[in-house]
């Protein structure tokens, strides 16, 4: 039997040449939203060989940001003929979008991202020597007050919140006291870029700009020592510290810088730069928590912030967790302290009534079943003739309050404890004689 001869034939590669295409949707347009999820889609509108049907596999697309780093891009094949992409800008600027077939540069467009003119205010606060200046190798910090954020627990929940730095520096975020503070060692002299960022969107007056100049770091850095700064102040009195620096640096731009932070009308404050030391005062004008940052060229002290409670003159003083959370939790049993001596005159022939009266609000949720009842139960000690009420805020009296006093002695605390039932309770304490 005779085999038919075996016959080869060489088969042609065909040369693929790229299909035509578009590009659709708002991720590719000449305008983007900062932190925003940007798409667009790129689909083949015609086929260059009728042997071969071209499909979307063969693209590849990039995304440099400003500042040369590229950008994550997700890639969706929907169809043979049409590819979905997805990015997430975090800077603002012009961004060069390249498309590339068979590895081969094609085409490059211009992506200009920006803000969202938008984007509607937001209270978070902002502030500290870290979102204005810095020095080369020295590690610095800045804040942001969540005291009004209406969150379930502001020192936990905090997923809302982001920080960009430009270039990325490693940052250390610290969530307590309802403060976030961040904490990061710029590595580069020039401007430093800051983003913060609320539920993906740029907050006011954010990107924030940091100038970090250089200096010479290889002596001991300046130190700094605060004296007279008191936890307790009054409204309307001036409140006076002194800050030392020690091993300042030889530029004289360095100064020290003071910034007192409040819920509105924040006070000015005065510094009076003298030979070896810097006279600081203010006046405070409302009441409540005051947030004071001290920092010289960006180096701030140990324990900055500091926090003050503005008060006033001659109101009954409270202390304790009660009065010193902005939130507390619903139904949980707390407590807070008063002196006795700043009810009782040492004067007995002096005749006036003492009463002091704060309120605070709960951000917990209202909804779940109430613990305590209404009464008209009075806290009374008859003796020394103070009494303590705490009513919601329709003026009915709580019932289960409970005062302790275990010393006679005026400057020992009283100790009140009760529930909190309500989203805003008022403490009153008055005096009669």
């Amino acid at each position: 039997m005779t085999n038919t001869p075996f016959r080869s034939q060489m088969l042609t590669i065909p040369r693929f040449k790229m299909p035509d295409y578009e590009l659709e949707g708002d991720g590719c347009s000449t305008k983007v939203i900062l932190n925003s999820i940007a798409r667009f889609r790129l689909r083949i509108t015609s086929q260059t060989n009728s042997y071969y049907k071209s499909t979307v596999d063969p693209f590849s697309l990039s995304i440099i940001d400003p500042f040369g780093h590229a950008i994550v891009v997700q890639r969706r094949i929907l169809s043979p003929d049409l590819l979905e992409l997805t990015y997430q800008p975090m800077s603002t600027g012009e961004h060069q979008l390249t498309i590339s077939y068979h590895n081969k540069m094609h085409r490059q467009l211009i992506i200009d991202v920006k803000n969202d003119e938008t984007n509607c205010l937001s209270i978070l606060k902002p502030f500290g020597p870290g979102l204005q200046r810095a020095i080369v190798g020295l590690p610095t910090e800045f804040y942001v007050d969540l005291s009004q954020q209406k969150l379930t627990n502001p020192t936990t929940n905090h997923s809302h919140l982001q920080f960009c730095l430009e270039p990325s520096y490693h940052a250390e975020i610290d969530y307590e006291q309802q403060m976030a503070t961040v904490r990061y060692t710029p590595l580069a002299g020039g401007i430093c870029p800051i983003h913060i960022l609320e539920h993906n969107k740029d907050i006011q007056n954010s990107p924030f700009t940091c100038h970090v100049k250089r200096e010479d770091i290889s002596k001991d850095k300046p130190h700094i020592r605060i004296i007279g700064l008191s936890e307790q102040i009054i409204i309307h009195r001036p409140v006076e510290f002194e800050v030392f620096i020690d091993n300042p640096f030889d530029d004289p731009s360095h100064l020290l810088n003071v910034e007192v932070l409040t819920e509105d009308n924040s006070p000015a404050v005065s510094i009076d730069h003298q030979h070896t030391s810097y006279k600081c005062s203010f006046i405070p004008v409302t009441l409540g928590r005051h947030i004071i940052s001290i920092d010289y060229a960006g180096i701030v002290p140990e324990n900055n912030p500091f926090y003050c409670q503005a008060t006033q003159e001659k109101d009954i003083q409270l202390n304790g967790p009660a009065v010193n959370s902005q939130c507390l939790e619903l139904n949980k049993p707390t407590h807070f302290y008063f002196k006795l001596e700043d009810c009782l005159l040492k004067n007995s022939t002096e005749r006036r009534n003492l009463a002091y009266e704060s309120g605070y609000s709960s951000n917990d949720d209202t909804s779940l079943n109430s613990s305590l009842t209404d009464g008209a139960k009075e806290t009374t000690d008859e003796p020394n003739n103070y009494r303590v009420t705490i009513t919601d805020g329709h003026g009915n009296r709580k019932q289960n309050v409970s005062i302790k006093n275990t010393n006679e002695q005026l400057d020992n605390d009283v100790r009140v404890d009760f529930i909190p039932d309500e989203q805003i309770l008022f403490i009153n304490i008055s005096c009669t004689w």
